[in-house]
């Protein structure tokens, strides 16, 4: 053989190990789909305002802008949008009239609403003017929390003409839910001026609008104005906790009932986080606590990596985590820096294995904390814990389903200047036999009352105590 076929050949018998050795990695790792290149978020023009008026035509540019990157992007829209979206796409395709961006963003919302992912949604972007009231809805009833002209207890009939049936109503139209509590939560970003204007309520040109209410029996009217703030009184703070300066995090000790309150209002995953829980922990076993209470009432999510790290410190060897499927497209890989763009990944229900934090390991036990405010990975972090059995659930349901879709890409409509968000990962929890509800439903519920909002009452804290004091 020649020296120039040996070359030949060498270079040749390289190129197809190579190949193997891609496509191994590709197969056992898949390493062809982690993301290479880094963030790359969009940035955005202006936007236009709900008064702008669109033609048929541009209206027409932007629903097929939005089915195109629904069908491109959702895992649920893998084989295609399902018939009933289709459908309704198909219907508001029909549109042969002007109309202004307030009125077709109505008609965006209910349609990315069809898919049933609160992670999916439609950001109106403006800066609107809000009611001077806190609200709460319990069995279907709006209740007044606090507000100007309103006394805490007076229960909403209606705002300008506009019956809460209807603002409800309203609501399951613009805001992507799938349960009813996050609908609930959310209640107020409806009351509104644009949003009020769009139901059809009457507002002077002073941006006031008539409230009516139920009080101790008798119905009446009373005046509200856009604008005015109004901040829902909150529990005064008993407890010092650590670092007393986060807003994200903090613990404190009780030590009379040997027990630790961790409070975790949102899932940042920071160095400053590593360096906390080491510091609670390290609290923790000097002072020989016993229980830990995971408070994770109204934490929104943020990254999930953040229930990772405070398992290192407990006793488990291993646990059981989340699988899912990720969903690779254009926009994908320019927003989040994958290389492949197409198909998708699965990574399957797996054992991992607890990187433990030896020398403070915590072996006593956990209780979590939800309520309706509890969502993404927020609600991730109480599933991992409930479904390894490893902390018990106290509180109201979650947020979110715990099979739901999540990771979001960000999309602005041409015309109208209106930005969404897609969801591009659908999580599966670990306990496939609790596969169907739509959230996490605590070991021990609770049921709050106007009048234990009012006097701000923390049931599920009592609940805790009251299992951690041996039912007493």
């Amino acid at each position: 053989m020649s020296k120039k076929k040996r070359v030949i050949l060498i270079i040749s018998i390289g190129l197809m190990g190579i190949i193997l050795i891609g496509l191994v990695l590709s197969i056992v790792t898949k390493f062809w789909y982690n993301p290479f290149k880094g963030v790359n978020m969009p940035g955005f023009g202006y936007y236009t305002g709900y008064t702008k008026v669109l033609s048929p035509d541009e209206i027409k540019e932007d629903l097929r802008q939005l089915k195109t990157d629904l069908a491109e992007v959702h895992p649920a829209t893998m084989d295609g949008l399902p018939p009933e979206l289709e459908a309704a796409f198909a219907a508001a395709g029909q549109i042969n009239r002007e109309m202004t961006v307030g009125k077709f963003s109505l008609i965006v919302s209910e349609l990315v609403c069809m898919l049933g992912d609160a992670h999916t949604s439609v950001h109106l972007g403006v800066a609107d003017l809000h009611l001077p009231i806190g609200i709460k809805v319990i069995d279907n009833k709006f209740y007044v929390l606090g507000g100007r002209n309103l006394n805490p207890g007076d229960e909403l009939l209606s705002l300008g003409g506009v019956a809460t049936e209807d603002i409800m109503a309203f609501a399951k139209q613009v805001i992507p839910a799938e349960n009813p509590y996050w609908r609930n939560h959310l209640i107020a970003s409806v009351l509104t001026q644009s949003a009020l204007t769009q139901m059809g309520a009457e507002i002077n040109e002073k941006r006031r609008i008539d409230a009516e209410i139920r009080r101790n029996g008798e119905t009446i009217v009373v005046p509200l104005e856009f604008g005015f703030a109004y901040d829902i009184p909150q529990p005064s703070q008993d407890k010092e906790f650590y670092p007393s300066n986060s807003a994200e995090y903090g613990y404190y000790l009780d030590q009379e009932n040997s027990i630790c309150h961790f409070k975790l209002s949102e899932c940042n995953y920071t160095e400053d986080y590593i360096q906390f829980l080491k510091t609670m922990f390290r609290d923790i076993k000097d002072n020989r606590i016993e229980n830990i209470i995971v408070d994770l009432r109204g934490n929104p999510g943020g990254n999930s990596q953040v229930v990772n790290e405070f398992l290192k410190y407990i006793d488990t060897e291993d646990y059981k985590s989340y699988c899912y499927t990720r969903r690779m497209s254009r926009a994908a890989a320019e927003q989040r820096g994958y290389i492949i763009n197409w198909g998708s990944v699965t990574y399957k229900h797996c054992i991992r294995k607890n990187s433990r934090a030896e020398g403070l390991i915590f072996a006593g036990q956990i209780y979590a904390l939800i309520d309706n405010g509890t969502f993404s990975s927020g609600n991730y972090f109480g599933v991992i814990l409930a479904d390894n059995g490893i902390g018990t659930i106290i509180g109201e349901p979650s947020g979110n389903a715990p099979n739901c879709y999540g990771d979001t890409l960000y999309f602005q409509l041409k015309n109208s200047k209106l930005i969404y968000s897609i969801s591009y990962t659908q999580w599966m929890r670990p306990n496939l036999d609790r596969a169907e509800d739509d959230a996490l439903y605590p070991h021990y519920p609770v049921t709050f009352t106007i009048d234990d909002y009012i006097n701000q009452r923390d049931l599920a804290m009592e609940e805790a105590l009251r299992l951690i004091q041996g039912g007493n």
